[in-house]
């Protein structure tokens, strides 16, 4: 009942089929609509994760699963395809979709983690956008203890430093991390821009102890 009375957020038409509604439109919403009207949660699950299945980079489909899990109260199922559809979002360059599927999973679990470690960095990047600043360093903690020798940790380094000096003003510890990243990999192409930040940062500081 419940599902049926938000049909609409799943992007489907619900009709109380005369027969059996087995008709299915190119993508499945029409015959996920009829046997929602009809009563039918469970088929309609079942038609919607074969659509998903047979288009996994449809991310609307996908979408319409992920939403009828949850209306659905599968919750052991919807956690499992959440890291499916949420590296799908990430792989399709969306990551404020893919933030906002992020906070939702991690209100359900709170230790929910993406598929990927590389998805940490492209969530964190969403979240400095949408000015979450502690929260984007929150997630990157400890990278490089938890996934040694990972091709981003240089980048994730840097990232961290750009958000505790230009939004967070904690200079000091962005120049640590700075000249971390340039000690442990001096030949990563990150280091331009460590570089060029750590000069600001050298500078800005020179011009404080001048003011005193």
């Amino acid at each position: 009942y419940v599902v049926y009375q938000n049909h609409h957020l799943l992007g489907v038409e619900v009709v109380v089929p005369p027969g059996s509604g087995a008709e299915a439109s190119e993508d499945g919403g029409d015959a996920i609509g009829r046997l929602i009207g009809a009563g039918q949660i469970d088929e309609a699950l079942e038609l919607a994760y074969e659509a998903q299945r047979t288009a996994p980079d449809d991310v609307r489909i996908n979408a319409r699963y992920h939403k009828l899990l949850a209306l659905a109260g599968r919750e052991d199922r919807l956690m499992s395809h959440a890291r499916i559809y949420l590296a799908l979002l990430l792989r399709k360059g969306l990551a404020d979709e893919a933030l906002t599927l992020f906070d939702e999973l991690r209100q359900r679990d709170a230790a929910f983690t993406p598929e990927q470690p590389t998805h940490l960095l492209r969530l964190a990047e969403a979240l400095r956008r949408r000015r979450r600043f502690n929260e984007a360093l929150l997630l990157i903690k400890g990278f490089d203890k938890r996934f040694p020798r990972h091709a981003e940790i240089p980048t994730v380094y840097l990232f961290a430093a750009q958000v505790l000096s230009e939004n967070l003003h904690q200079d000091a510890g962005a120049q640590q991390l700075l000249n971390v990243l340039l000690a442990r990999y001096p030949d990563h192409p990150t280091n331009v821009e460590a570089r060029q930040l750590l000069t600001v940062i050298e500078r800005t500081q020179a011009q404080n102890l001048a003011k005193r």
